[in-house]
């Protein structure tokens, strides 16, 4: 019954009970068949025969298992508890369960609003009822299981204080036992925790509200892309069903003009012109409605592309135009992204020809078309600047002239539907990219697209 690493104690035992001396509640381990370990108290007396030698011993040993595991967990509940029972935060009590008694330390007091008084005796049942109703029977059930050594008593309650306010408290109690195991003490602690719990209401709250808000945003999000799908399919069949009325009314024009210009007055002559000159400009006005369209309904999926070959051949498209304005453009060698190659065509032809389009009178224009690298949040981007010596315009316009239909110029100082730039900033939005514009007037424009390098593998396969 004594572990190997016991018997020098057994030893030490032996020889006192040969001199006659009484071993009394000593603290030892002792091993049970099955080789479980027991902690043990026991008391030795020595036998003395008829001539006065040490014939033998008596033995009393007592289980205190129990009494060290509640030991082991109060000096741990100790030494958890010492930095906050220094700072005053935590009350202390102590209930003697057999004389259903109740000690507490001043803090106690404090935690449960009421004054201490000298004659007043603390019970259980007085403690009891400063619980909230409804936490009263969910308490006394786990207090009753504690002490049956069927629960932990780690749980939080309301007290109700006499001005009727309500705190939040956190409680710790842990029972001591005698040796047989039988109840006696129990000790613990409480804090309030009334401000943490009105966080954690708050925060209930806000994250209710958040999440409102945000099944509210997923379906304004929802009915806003169908409404831009209806859209732009509307836009895109108006346009297709306008196509052929306003072919007629060109061509039937041109043969009005040709046939019939001599039978005109000069009257009827002008209103021919600007019959066919309105009509020109609808049909433009539909292209460029076909092609904002176009921008996500007949997308191309996204490849690598060589930017510098796509703005060869854009510059090779505004040869005339560049002969004919005397314009200088300096161009940097652009990288090669994954994107939509026509629409990378489409936004570099657009902002040139604006450059060479809005220029300032008897100035040669000069349009830059600067790139560089650089690396946002762990992401290969590039950056790329068109920058002309044009007529600029107010920064305050800035957001503006991306906007459809809108326009800084009248009609007749600058031919265009004012569709275009919104086209611009659409395919650079498809990429995940984005596009903005600098200046001030007559000190130019610089207008900056940003897109990343790569893009996201599915893209490849699904034109966005």
């Amino acid at each position: 019954m004594i572990p190997p690493d016991r018997l020098t104690e057994e030893k030490l035992i032996v020889e006192r009970l040969k001199h006659q001396q009484k071993v009394e509640d000593f603290e030892t381990v002792q091993l049970h068949k099955d080789g479980s370990r027991q902690e043990v108290s026991v008391t030795i007396s020595p036998l003395v025969g008829k001539d006065g030698e040490v014939v033998g011993a008596s033995k009393i040993v007592h289980d205190i298992t129990a009494r060290k595991v509640a030991e082991s967990q109060l000096k741990e509940i100790s030494e958890r508890l010492s930095f906050a029972l220094k700072s005053g935060e935590i009350g202390c009590w102590e209930w003697d369960i057999v004389r259903n008694t109740l000690i507490w330390d001043d803090r106690m007091y404090e935690l449960y609003g009421v004054t201490k008084e000298s004659d007043l005796r603390l019970t259980y049942d007085i403690w009891a009822t400063g619980l909230h109703p409804d936490d009263r029977d969910a308490s006394e059930i786990l207090i009753h299981q504690t002490v049956l050594g069927k629960a932990e008593f780690n749980t939080e309650f309301r007290v109700v204080h006499p001005d009727g306010s309500i705190h939040f408290m956190k409680a710790y109690g842990l029972v001591q036992r005698d040796d047989r195991g039988n109840p006696q003490k129990m000790i613990g602690v409480n804090f309030d925790i009334t401000d943490r719990k009105e966080m954690e209401s708050n925060l209930k709250e806000e994250i209710e509200e958040r999440r409102i808000v945000a099944q509210k945003l997923s379906l304004l999000t929802e009915r806003l892309e169908i409404s831009n799908r209806e859209l732009l399919d509307f836009a895109y069949v108006a346009s297709h069903d306008l196509q052929e009325p306003l072919r007629k009314i060109q061509a039937f024009g041109d043969r009005l003009k040709v046939i019939c210009n001599d039978r005109l007055d000069e009257k009827g002559q002008d209103y021919l012109e600007r019959m066919l000159n309105a009509a020109g400009r609808a049909q433009g006005l539909i292209n460029d409605l076909l092609s904002f369209s176009r921008v996500t309904t007949q997308a191309r999926p996204f490849t690598p592309v060589d930017l510098s070959e796509i703005l060869d051949g854009v510059l090779s498209d505004l040869e005339i135009r560049i002969e004919q304005t005397g314009a200088t453009v300096e161009i940097d060698r652009l990288p090669v992204i994954d994107a939509d190659g026509m629409q990378m065509r489409q936004i570099l032809q657009n902002l040139i020809g604006n450059a060479l389009k809005f220029r300032q009178e008897g100035i040669a224009p000069l349009v830059q078309v600067r790139s560089r690298m650089f690396t946002k949040l762990g992401e290969e981007c590039c950056e790329i600047r068109v920058i002309d010596n044009g007529i600029g315009f107010e920064q305050k316009y800035t957001d503006r002239i991306f906007q459809i239909f809108q326009r800084l110029h009248g009609r007749g100082v600058y031919e265009g539907t004012g569709i275009g730039l919104a086209i611009c900033r659409k395919i650079a939005e498809r990429h995940g990219g984005s596009l903005v514009a600098e200046s001030e007037p007559n000190q130019g424009a610089t207008f900056i697209f940003t897109m990343p390098i790569h893009q996201p593998t599915e893209d490849f396969h699904d034109a966005h």
